[in-house]
């Protein structure tokens, strides 16, 4: 997410607020990670430009309540505020949202939604129509809530739930395919680090660094091994720490393949990227 300007990042860190607020109606489509909608290298879908926009009519509306309560304020207010360090306004990671950031910001939602029903279910004609809506409202929630649990069940569901959402996202894969080689599968876990390089064409070196070192470790496939550390140390970002834990394993797999005059030069790199360490 580091190659997003930082111009881009206001229209995204818009988008992902807008999202959050559509979500405290219809908390549909949940996952523990959602991946930015567009790639690094391709321009901003118009619509994105509409959405501080958005935001700024919303926020405008808000404010002229203040001569009915401030309440809606101090609430819409409470919610920006404490979301605000998790939009995307600073580029950093490569998920746009995550519904778990919203715990604390929903909270300012839910203090306008309390007064708005205190308010109705003092008008006695509305009584039991607000009431029931609650109820349902409660009912409704704990259900999707209780069904949602299945998938915070452990990692395994997590990453997988994630995968089956965003199916051409690098990370579930990536991180299933670490907790597979955690329980010593380690053919499931070159598959999933395999789908995470094939399906995401945007994959970061991490995923093929994973996948080579399975090579060297378990499989004894050092020319496959190779060509992934390869990959890594091709990629454009010279000062990801990959760069450098590439080549040590790239020299290292050349190590154990006997090819020492090749590991040589790799050395070299690594020590003149890191002469401290």
């Amino acid at each position: 997410a580091t190659y997003y300007s930082s111009f881009s990042s206001l229209f995204y860190g818009s988008f992902g607020f807008l999202i959050y607020l559509y979500k405290v109606f219809l908390p549909i489509h949940l996952s523990g990670a959602h991946p930015y909608p567009t790639s690094p290298t391709e321009p901003l879908p118009s619509y994105f430009y509409l959405m501080p926009v958005i935001i700024l009519i919303i926020a405008f509306f808000i404010y002229k309540t203040i001569k009915y309560s401030k309440n809606y304020v101090f609430g819409f207010l409470f919610a920006l505020v404490s979301v605000s360090v998790m939009l995307k306004l600073v580029p950093v990671g490569d998920t746009i949202t995550a519904e778990r950031y919203t715990y604390i910001p929903y909270i300012g939602f839910f203090f306008i939604f309390g007064y708005i029903y205190q308010k109705i279910n003092n008008i006695k004609k509305w009584t039991q129509v607000s009431n029931i809506l609650v109820i349902v409202i409660f009912v409704i929630s704990g259900v999707v809530t209780w069904q949602r649990t299945g998938v915070w069940k452990n990692s395994f569901t997590f990453w997988s739930d994630v995968s089956e959402k965003y199916p051409d996202y690098w990370r579930g894969y990536n991180c299933l395919g670490q907790e597979y080689a955690k329980t010593g599968n380690f053919d499931k876990a070159l598959e999933c680090y395999t789908l995470a390089c094939e399906r995401d064409k945007w994959a970061p070196p991490t995923p093929y660094m994973l996948r080579g070192a399975l090579y060297v470790d378990h499989f004894k496939n050092y020319d496959l091994a190779i060509a992934d550390f390869k990959k890594v140390i091709d990629f454009p970002n010279k000062n990801d720490p990959t760069q450098l834990d590439g080549r040590h394993n790239l020299a290292l797999a050349y190590n154990k393949k006997g090819e020492f005059e090749k590991a040589i030069p790799v050395l070299d790199e690594a020590i003149h990227m890191a002469p401290d360490e």
